[in-house]
């Protein structure tokens, strides 16, 4: 390649370089490839090094490439702004520099490289001086329909991840792989519904908080999710065996509560479904009867009437809404709501009502 007749300026600066090379060939053993300015003079550089290595034999030192964040800016070069700044727990770190005990001066700032806690379902803060922490807290919500709550955010997952987390949420215990997946992919072979599963236990991780625990042969959902289906089962039970007399907020929690995945039509929501309102029923005309005993007759009406919406045909809830009426006095509204039983109860299944019906209804004239 041709670069033509250098110049004499050129030709000044080609001297120096290789004095310079040479000069530093002879203080420290090594050379040093930089750059420099003129393009002949680099070219000039790059040829007394490939020419001189060979010969004698001397290694070539690279420019060591400094890293982006030792070229920013750092809060020692700073000093006016702050003397100190809270560490991660509260601790205080001191960026001024301090003596090392190997002699000059280090940074009291060096150490481990601060990098991202790990996801957690922790909160952390500090509080004067001390840590803080937080838990979040993840309600599951069946009743109604699906929602995922993280803290106060609702999170939107997908179909199938919304099926996984209500399937396991239904169950208290842990679940094999192999049911799980047989029950929620059951048009499918047995190697597409595992790879489904691997599949919506791997987005599952994308939930703040941690949602399921799984293992090499059972899943389960996490035991700080909240799921409204179970509190609904606790307090049905307490009011089927009748050992304490129900708070004010479980009454409510049974009168109130709303269908199971109304929306939904997999065999087994509908199974869970059918299970869980037969259960409610039952539940409230037990509390119902407890609650008229205990002379709280304005929620167990609330418990007869909430019975009666859910099964207009339910002979006993019935009966235990007339006891309440009639306990407060209110004789008409329990004569009506007799006359009405009877007559949708002869117009849909052409039946009577029972004997025990018949001598309330003569007790009340």
């Amino acid at each position: 390649m041709l670069l033509g007749s250098p110049s004499a300026r050129d030709i000044r600066r080609t001297a120096v370089t290789s004095a310079s090379l040479a000069r530093q060939l002879s203080v420290t053993g090594t050379l040093s490839c930089e750059r420099t300015g003129s393009k002949f003079s680099r070219i000039t550089t790059l040829a007394f090094v490939v020419l001189v290595r060979p010969c004698l034999g001397v290694p070539i030192r690279k420019p060591r490439r400094r890293s982006v964040a030792s070229r920013l800016p750092s809060l020692l070069d700073y000093p006016d702004i702050t003397a100190s700044l809270p560490g991660r727990h509260g601790t205080v770190i001191d960026t001024r520099r301090e003596s090392c005990n190997r002699g000059g001066c280090c940074d009291a700032t060096r150490g481990p490289p601060l990098t991202s806690p790990p996801r957690s379902s922790l909160r952390h803060g500090v509080d004067g001086g001390r840590v803080v922490r937080e838990a979040i807290v993840v309600r599951l919500t069946l009743l109604g329909g699906f929602e995922l709550r993280c803290g106060r955010q609702v999170v939107r997952v997908p179909q199938h991840v919304q099926r996984l987390l209500a399937f396991l949420g239904l169950h208290k215990r842990p679940l094999r792989r192999a049911y799980v997946a047989g029950r929620l992919w059951i048009d499918v072979s047995q190697e597409q519904a595992f790879g489904s599963l691997r599949t919506t236990l791997w987005r599952t991780r994308k939930v703040r908080a941690p949602v399921v625990v799984a293992t090499s042969t059972h899943l389960a959902l996490a035991s700080s999710v909240a799921v409204d289906v179970r509190a609904l089962e606790a307090s049905a039970q307490r009011a089927l065996h009748g050992l304490t007399p129900l708070g004010s907020a479980e009454v409510d929690l049974l009168t109130e509560s709303d269908e199971l995945l109304p929306d939904w039509y997999d065999d087994w929501v509908a199974l869970e479904r059918e299970q869980l309102a037969q259960l409610r029923l039952r539940a409230l005309e037990a509390a119902c009867e407890g609650l008229v005993v205990a002379g709280r007759l304005r929620e167990a009406t609330a418990a007869a009437l909430a019975a009666i919406t859910a099964d207009p045909l339910r002979e006993r809830a019935r009966l235990l809404l007339i006891s309440a009426y009639f306990e407060t006095g209110d004789r008409v509204e329990a004569r009506r709501q007799f006359v009405d039983f009877r007559d949708r109860l002869k117009s849909e299944l052409d039946l009577e009502p029972s004997p025990q019906m018949l001598e309330l209804v003569h007790a009340l004239g």
